[in-house]
């Protein structure tokens, strides 16, 4: 793990807000709401591996984030040693529905392959009671539920479940997307 210390980006919606460090690790992300129990509390778990959600490429030597122009959308696009490379992309949506604004407190992560046949291994830990880690997990159909203490969070995703669940390497072939929000 690189440590990158405060080189942090911050997506958003006007209802929540996230921290990125430069390879595309959620870092920090409190939900539903700014002041709530940190479900993504990197920045304070010192050496334990905890509070984060990142996508590893195997072999990864390069790392390249940016804002997409007059947005809270960071786009990094990792590469590897074979010069396989993947684009993540992370927001939090802001959207107009029934003639108003609405901000769900969400993170939207979008992962592709641009070149080659790169290996990924998806990780996510969530934390609950300000960085409790989450031990306990439920999978449904397209989903992972974290259940806390204080918290209960969910992964939704067409991304391999099993895979996400072991943290099992696998090849990323086609785009993949994966939704944090609440257990609704």
């Amino acid at each position: 793990m690189i440590d990158h210390g405060l080189d942090l980006a911050v997506i958003g919606n006007g209802r929540t807000a996230a921290l990125l460090d430069p390879a595309a690790r959620l870092v920090w992300w409190c939900m539903p709401r700014f002041d709530g129990d940190p479900i993504f509390c990197r920045l304070l778990s010192g050496q334990e591996e905890k509070g984060f959600s990142d996508v590893e490429l195997d072999d990864m030597v390069d790392f390249r984030s940016e804002y997409l122009r007059n947005t809270a959308v960071v786009s990094t696009i990792l590469t590897n040693r074979r010069d396989d490379a993947i684009r993540i992309v992370d927001f939090a949506p802001r959207y107009r529905h029934f003639g108003r604004v609405f901000r769900p407190p969400q993170l939207i992560r979008l992962i592709e392959p641009i070149a080659g046949l790169p290996r990924i291994t998806i990780r996510s830990r969530p934390t609950s009671n300000y960085g409790v880690p989450i031990a306990r997990h439920s999978t449904g159909s397209n989903h992972i539920r974290y259940s806390g203490e204080e918290s209960v969070i969910r992964l939704t995703t067409d991304a391999p479940l099993s895979l996400i669940e072991r943290e099992a390497q696998f090849v990323i072939t086609r785009p993949l997307h994966l939704v944090f929000g609440a257990d609704e």
